[in-house]
């Protein structure tokens, strides 16, 4: 399994500052990971510290829906401060706007929304199946070195093929949690990316299913808006090359875990893209957080910037921000 170096709740952590800014409740970062070749903090991060701090402000709730936008790239040399505003507390439902504040910008706002848990109503249920031909995540993990220099071409980033760089990649324990293609995005699935991942959460304490679903937050950040480049064949080998990729927004919408599901096991994310246009520079995507056992916990969708690299222009890799 992937080596334990940062942990997923450390990456998640904020804490309370004891502050209020315009009255509102502050938390701060513990830790933010700027990953190699981008501009700013890695956005999944971001989303998920802010579900963090809105779920120290509720008590009893549930997390069921969050949207985000991305507004400037987040520094990661420098403090953040999350600010809650609590926009309403009712007896169902709750609401919370949470600004990303940093050199006194808001660089980032999210607002979720949470409900009580309900009793059981009925045992009707819809959703949509497991998708074919996936990978197992054991065998899908053994080929995570080709998936990854892949994975980077979809970014703009060659890698080359050496045994230096092999080992590098294996020792990395820079992430808290190991992303890799669960089947290739191709043939009929040329708009579709279907990616397995696995957070690395070592020794720590169990989660809270709220944090659970702070940490799907953070998960499903990971290669998203790539999906949209590589539909209409953007890489770091095409031509022109991609130039670059930057979230927009982020919207998730969780539903209940199956009985035994406590964070620690791999999810699968299905993304689709459904439309990418180099006129406007914009793509847009959705996706389906799976459980290993094929239960759909989670619906994503995103809008990201989606740019062919202009001849001259050096490409850039952002997920944070314009």
């Amino acid at each position: 399994m992937p080596p334990q170096g940062i942990l997923m709740y450390d990456s998640l952590k904020v804490v309370p500052t004891g502050a209020r800014l315009l009255g509102l409740e502050c938390f701060s970062a513990v830790n933010l990971w700027t990953p190699p070749g981008n501009r700013g903090v890695f956005g999944g991060q971001i989303i998920a510290q802010a579900l963090m701090a809105a779920n120290q402000t509720i008590d009893g709730m549930d997390l069921h829906s969050t949207h985000c936008y991305f507004l400037l790239p987040c520094d990661s040399r420098k403090s953040v401060t999350y600010a809650v505003e609590r926009l309403r507390d009712g007896k169902s439902y709750s609401t919370r706007l949470v600004h990303a504040i940093q050199d006194s910008e808001t660089i980032f706002t999210l607002t979720c929304s949470f409900s009580m848990p309900r009793g059981n109503s009925g045992t009707k249920r819809f959703q949509r199946e497991f998708p074919e031909d996936i990978t197992p995540f054991r065998d899908a993990y053994d080929n995570r070195w080709n998936d990854h220099i892949t994975v980077m071409s979809d970014f703009g980033v060659k890698i080359a093929d050496t045994e230096e760089n092999r080992q590098k990649f294996f020792a990395s324990k820079e992430r808290p949690l190991t992303a890799f293609g669960a089947r290739p995005q191709e043939g009929k699935y040329f708009n579709q990316r279907a990616v397995w991942l696995q957070p690395h959460l070592g020794d720590s304490r169990k989660l809270t299913p709220n944090e659970i679903r702070a940490m799907i937050g953070y998960m499903t950040d990971t290669q998203a808006i790539a999906t949209a480049g590589r539909t209409i064949g953007l890489s770091a080998d095409s031509n022109p090359k991609l130039g670059m990729v930057a979230t927009i927004d982020h919207t998730i919408h969780y539903y209940p875990f199956p009985e035994g599901y406590d964070g620690t096991q791999p999810l699968l994310h299905v993304l689709e893209a459904h439309i990418v246009d180099l006129q406007v520079g914009r793509g847009y995507i959705t996706g389906r957080v799976y459980t290993e056992d094929g239960v759909l916990i989670a619906t994503t969708s995103q809008e990201g910037v989606v740019r062919a690299q202009a001849p001259g222009v050096k490409p850039r890799r952002e997920t944070a921000k314009l």
